[in-house]
């Protein structure tokens, strides 16, 4: 669990540019399976409290939204949006304990093409330069454990197997409508659009972040990619009475251990998974 405080200063322009400067302290508190503060470290008086300074610059170029009393609407164009971070660790303010710079910069773009549907990117990449961080700091890999289908996630992957202080990553969906649903003649006259979709992710991380984490260790044995790629492909329909969407997801991991260790009944593995969503299409 974490406790945080946080304040933020945001300035957007017409054109697109948005940047805001944010401060937060972070409280965190590992519950069961995850490590304790004992078990990472031996200074029992070692509290897992982090201040963070942040900068966060985003250019999304013909973006519309709606603006009410309570939040923003967002509604994206066909020209590629740009975001970079820059977060800076910041130890002995507000009982901080930790150091380290993050940087973190994406693109991302939804493109329609003449004859052959949409096709939606991200690709991002970061580096956090730090030594022995806890878990916590560090950049998790999105996982998730439910039927419901995440966009932004690694749907086969747990949430919180792998952890990485270097990654790179992208997803990729190409909604190709009802090329190949039309060749089914009882097809013809639904609604129903088809897809496909890929996500990877590649990381590593530094011998004195492993080591401080205990990766392969323990009952949930924490993981990183090591310099490998994590991969889920996939295909699935949408529209289906306008409302539901299902996904059929496939995985290639890395190795689970490289010590040939089984991977943590904590943590079950599953190569396949079928995903229901509720998403409205016109």
């Amino acid at each position: 669990g974490e406790r945080e405080i946080k304040s933020t200063v945001l300035k957007e322009w017409e054109s697109g540019i948005s940047n805001s400067v944010s401060i937060a302290r972070t409280d965190y508190e590992p519950y069961t399976p995850l490590p304790n503060k004992k078990s990472l470290n031996s200074n029992n008086n070692l509290e897992f409290v982090n201040t963070e300074l942040m900068y966060r610059f985003r250019y999304a170029p013909g973006e519309k939204k709606i603006v009410t009393n309570r939040k923003q609407i967002r509604f994206k164009g066909n020209k590629p949006i740009y975001e970079f971070r820059l977060s800076q660790g910041v130890p002995g303010i507000l009982s901080s304990s930790f150091s380290y710079t993050k940087l973190h910069a994406a693109i991302s773009q939804k493109v329609r093409i003449p004859n052959f549907g949409t096709i939606s990117y991200n690709a991002y990449g970061g580096k956090i330069y730090g030594d022995s961080l806890p878990f916590m700091l560090l950049e998790l890999h999105p996982g998730n454990e439910v039927y419901i289908y995440n966009k932004n996630g690694f749907n086969l992957m747990n949430r919180f197997e792998y952890y990485s202080d270097t990654y790179a990553g992208f997803q990729i969906e190409h909604n190709i409508e009802k090329k190949l649903i039309n060749l089914i003649p009882i097809l013809r006259k639904t609604k129903i659009r088809q897809f496909w979709v890929l996500k990877g992710v590649w990381g590593t991380m530094n011998s004195s972040n492993r080591t401080f984490n205990r990766t392969e260790l323990g009952p949930y044995k924490l993981r990183t990619l090591r310099d490998h790629t994590y991969l889920e492909y996939g295909t699935g329909f949408d529209n289906i009475f306008r409302f539901f969407r299902i996904d059929f997801v496939w995985r290639k991991a890395p190795p689970t251990s490289v010590n040939n260790n089984t991977p943590s009944r904590i943590q079950p593995i599953q190569n396949f998974g079928i995903f229901g969503s509720l998403r409205l299409q016109f």
